[in-house]
């Protein structure tokens, strides 16, 4: 199942003031037999980089999944 403009929010800590960024972001679409593949890919994007980030999206038993880094946050979907 694919949906049609889906973005999500996510939340930053900034480094430098203590502040909370947040920015809209895409996801990267999973399935179950290729998350664990994407989530160990070093280059992967949905690891935290210059305050960037996509996380993963899975649908699994009729609910969806996100993953992250572990980095950020997700405010809203």
């Amino acid at each position: 199942m694919f949906a049609l403009g889906e973005n999500v929010y996510i939340s930053i800590k900034d480094n430098k003031c203590n502040n909370l960024i947040t920015h809209e972001s895409d996801v990267i679409e999973a399935t179950i037999e290729t998350v664990s593949s994407r989530l160990s890919n070093s280059l992967s994007d949905h690891k935290l980089r210059y305050n960037q980030a996509k996380p993963i999206r899975v649908y699994t038993d009729n609910k969806i999944v996100l993953y992250t880094d572990g980095n950020y946050d997700i405010s809203s979907y």
